[in-house]
């Protein structure tokens, strides 16, 4: 079967004239089925490249592609990444960041809402509000880096390292790439996290550690090219 069918879900809906193909799927298989074409071609002789794409938005997302579509597995990273929390010393426990639910934390390496997290805990201003997030990122990136941003970002390329070795040790396979989009990864402040993260990974068999090609636009058009694919088929 065509690659995008194994990762979405195809809806035939009667529309009179036809069916209508629609594709449903979650962010982080969107990510997956875009950066799938890449992995496919440049690794072509290697039918071991496997690959972890990840959408670093407000939350964390992603999807595993082998290469050639051999085997594809997508799942939501951001609930799959739950762990329960242990008491603190002040018998307090770790918060969910946005449910507030108590002795549960999340995965959130590489996203909107750690960034913010961490200027906060710096003592900068803290932002709520997903849009409001997003003004400040493209006006922060539209600025030349300082030492605060740098070192914000070089932490946050650490945690997304850290986050993927975790996450390696629940896979029966061994990552050979790995690919981020979202607007965390743009400009020369997402080349700080990323080259972090790289530099964690290498040491660890990983060393194709990468931006998505077309990080704003990439996720509609892998969908918009499996929904016409789906169509003639």
């Amino acid at each position: 079967k065509h690659l995008p069918e194994r990762l979405g879900s195809r809806l035939a809906v009667a529309d009179g004239g036809g069916d209508c193909a629609t594709m449903l799927v979650n962010d982080g298989d969107a990510s997956a089925m875009w950066g799938s074409t890449g992995l496919c071609a440049a690794e072509g002789q290697d039918a071991d490249a496997i690959g972890l794409y990840l959408s670093c938005g407000t939350g964390l997302a992603g999807g595993i592609v082998r290469q050639g579509g051999g085997v594809c597995g997508g799942g939501v990273l951001e609930v799959g990444k739950l762990v329960m929390g242990l008491p603190m010393a002040s018998g307090s426990a770790p918060q969910h960041d946005t449910l507030g639910v108590a002795g549960v934390a999340q995965g959130m390496a590489g996203t909107q809402r750690s960034f913010f997290n961490l200027l906060a805990a710096r003592g900068g201003e803290r932002i709520e509000g997903k849009a409001e997030q997003r003004a400040a990122i493209v006006a922060m990136q539209k600025r030349p880096l300082d030492d605060e941003v740098c070192s914000i970002f070089s932490t946050l390329g650490g945690w997304l390292a850290q986050f993927v070795l975790e996450l390696s040790e629940y896979l029966p396979f061994k990552l050979t790439h790995v690919e981020a989009g979202g607007k965390l990864t743009d400009a020369a402040s997402g080349e700080i996290m990323l080259t972090k993260a790289r530099d964690a990974l290498k040491e660890h068999g990983i060393s194709n550690v990468r931006r998505a090609d077309e990080s704003e636009f990439g996720q509609a058009l892998a969908l918009a090219k499996a929904v016409r694919s789906a169509k003639e088929d």
